[in-house]
């Protein structure tokens, strides 16, 4: 088998981490409208992740087809194949780079893993902030203690009072 393919696998890896990072910029960019409040800021940066996810669902099917032609060329199966057993049937010359590109690749992960957790809380934070402002809304608007007569008009409940200032 030629370089030519493993070559291919590694420029493939690299675009896959280029683009990881760049999702890792935009989940940057997310928490700081999550922040800032600001909804139009967020729907761009949503909707620019959306293509990036694209392009690299395009990167991993392409890998998937050159990790199937390493694996057929070696006479291996190449389902369920681990990176580790991968590796050993490139040749030694490519093995460092593959392994180097590899650490990136968790490492880029790992780092965007953690910003969408945090930027999750900040969106679950600012669900609940809503929902607690809309029910003190709510609240002012309709009190508890109202009744309501035959034609559907609030009437404030007469509460007999425990202390009043009579004494």
């Amino acid at each position: 088998m030629t370089e030519n393919i493993y070559n291919e696998l590694l420029e493939v890896l690299t675009k896959e981490y280029e683009l990881y990072c760049e999702m890792k910029e935009l989940a940057d960019k997310k928490k700081d409208a999550l922040i800032e409040n600001s909804i139009n800021e967020l729907v761009d940066h949503v909707k620019n992740e959306e293509d990036i996810i694209e392009k690299v669902r395009e990167l991993e099917g392409r890998r998937n087809e050159i990790i199937i032609n390493i694996c057929d060329s070696k006479n291996v199966k190449a389902e369920d194949i681990s990176f580790q057993e991968l590796i050993k049937l490139i040749p030694d010359s490519e093995q460092e780079k593959m392994l180097d590109i590899r650490e990136k690749l968790l490492d880029v992960i790992d780092r965007l893993q953690e910003q969408n957790e945090q930027n999750k809380l900040l969106v679950t934070e600012a669900i609940n902030l809503n929902n607690v402002t809309i029910n003190m809304f709510l609240e002012a608007l309709e009190p508890e203690n109202a009744i309501y007569d035959m034609k559907q008009k609030a009437v404030k409940n007469k509460t007999r009072r425990l202390l009043d200032r009579k004494g």
